[in-house]
């Protein structure tokens, strides 16, 4: 280096130029540390993004071996404003078509007291004689129960709340008072209802009304059922009693089954089809026909569609573990995973435990994916074909009772294994962080030592900057001397 004249900020080597170009060489080690770092951290977001797909073939493999699915069945009405079906008890429904006709619906008993002629009631306010109300019900813990009241100068609004706070009464019948109109709406008498609060036969109740020496009370007495044809009209209904106000039997709902006749004590059939809800909502009428065709099925259509889940998520893994652990060229970069063998072996593992196939709960033997549909690409992806899993369970009876009632498969226990704290995804996660942390240790220490050789080396050379100052005086004063002697 020239050290003939000093600098023009009184330096003779430029300190900071030289420990610069220097320390660019001492870095060396930590860049390659750092390299390291890096590749460790995306090494280890790649096994997180395989891990989310792991748990995601874990869960589609397990939602298409769940036993309660495989065994449930599913039911539909060929109309739901006629009737509305649902499955309550699988294993009961039996699979196949039903004719559903809605002949009667259930109603609940109501019975009417009015005064006649003089003794009718035209002010519901007044006051009464003496008389007694007996109301018989079923209950359900002792059977029928009497129900005694008695009045002196009630009047029939107080009759009403009587009967409505008894509480041998609650959810049983309940009390009204109602005005009746002529067939030209004219008002008319005021009249006693009881209306029974459950439908059916069974809740039906008995009413009498006895009278002292005060204005009687009469019970309007309803056809009997047996009085009127099977399927009464509504103008037959009509000159019953007092038509919408009239008196009427409990009734239970009655409907035809494939042509059985079944009955239900609401417009609810729960045992008409075992394991069946049906809610009849119209019914067969001179008008038209309440018939429907209630269909009950297998879980097939929801197999299938966990079946498409699986491959899906089965296809997304492959593709991801194939991006991964790709191979570098001189145009590409190579996959945070490439030489990952941990991971290699993996991905054997998957593919094997797919090619070992599932085993039917009730039948020993191995069964491949490709019979229920399912068909593994050569490039890993996975596709699902409905018409095959139908083939299948159309074609061959016993295997399809044996499928539904439940399947096992090895890909299953595979994929089980690899996932969550303790399984091998995790534990290779585990081992990447504790070299990370190693390496960002050792990241530490190198930037310590290259803080401190970088002070060493700024010191030296300014110390020798100084040096080379001074002798450089030293030699401007020398010469200066030497030039005055001449």
């Amino acid at each position: 280096m020239s050290t003939s004249s000093v600098g023009p900020s009184g330096t003779m080597i430029d300190v900071q130029g030289i420990v610069s170009k220097l320390m660019t060489i001492e870095k060396k080690p930590l860049s390659a540390t750092q390299g390291r770092i890096q590749t460790a951290q995306s090494s280890i977001s790649a096994m997180g993004q395989l891990m989310s797909l792991v748990d995601s073939v874990y869960s589609t493999s397990n939602a298409i071996q769940d036993r309660a699915m495989l065994t449930s069945k599913s039911a539909s009405s060929s109309d739901t404003a006629i009737a509305k079906v649902s499955v309550f008890d699988s294993a009961q429904a039996p699979a196949g078509s039903f004719n559903f006709e809605t002949i009667e619906f259930a109603r609940a008993q109501r019975s009417v007291f009015f005064g006649s002629g003089a003794n009718a009631v035209n002010d519901p306010a007044l006051g009464r004689g003496d008389e007694r109300i007996q109301i018989d019900v079923n209950d359900p813990s002792s059977g029928r129960k009497e129900v005694i009241l008695d009045f002196s100068g009630a009047s029939l609004d107080q009759i009403r709340d009587s009967v409505n706070s008894h509480p041998d009464l609650k959810g049983k019948v309940s009390a009204s008072v109602v005005r009746r109109s002529d067939s030209n709406g004219v008002a008319q008498d005021y009249v006693l209802v009881l209306n029974g609060l459950q439908t059916g036969t069974a809740a039906s109740f008995v009413a009498n009304w006895t009278t002292f020496p005060a204005g009687s009370m009469t019970q309007d007495i309803p056809v009997a059922l047996a009085d009127l044809p099977a399927n009464p009209s509504a103008a037959q209904l009509a000159t019953v009693g007092f038509g919408s106000y009239g008196s009427q039997t409990a009734q239970n709902a009655v409907a035809r089954v494939n042509g059985v006749i079944v009955g239900s004590s609401t417009n609810v059939f729960s045992s008409a089809i075992p394991g069946l809800s049906i809610e009849a909502l119209k019914k067969t009428t001179t008008a038209g026909s309440a018939s429907v065709s209630i269909t009950v099925g297998d879980s097939r259509n929801a197999l299938k569609s966990r079946l498409q889940a699986f491959a899906a998520a089965l296809s997304d893994f492959n593709r991801k573990i194939a991006d991964l652990t790709k191979s570098g060229t001189t145009s590409t970069v190579a996959g945070p995973l490439a030489s990952n063998s941990a991971v290699l072996s993996l991905t054997s593992a998957i593919s094997s435990s797919y090619s070992a196939g599932f085993t039917l709960n009730n039948q020993p033997g191995t069964n491949y994916w490709s019979k229920i549909g399912l068909d593994y690409g050569r490039d890993g992806s996975v596709s699902f074909d409905g018409s095959k899993l139908d083939q299948a369970l159309d074609g061959d009876p016993s295997f399809a009772t044996n499928l539904l009632a439940g399947f096992s498969s090895s890909l299953y226990v595979t994929v089980n294994s690899l996932r969550g704290a303790a399984g091998s995804i995790q534990s290779g996660i585990s081992t990447m962080q504790t070299r990370l942390s190693s390496l960002k240790s050792d990241e530490a220490t190198l930037k310590s030592k290259l803080e401190a050789r970088q002070k060493l080396l700024l010191a030296q050379y300014a110390s020798l900057d100084s040096k080379l100052v001074s002798m450089g005086q030293q030699r401007n004063n020398v010469s200066q001397a030497l030039a005055s002697l001449r």
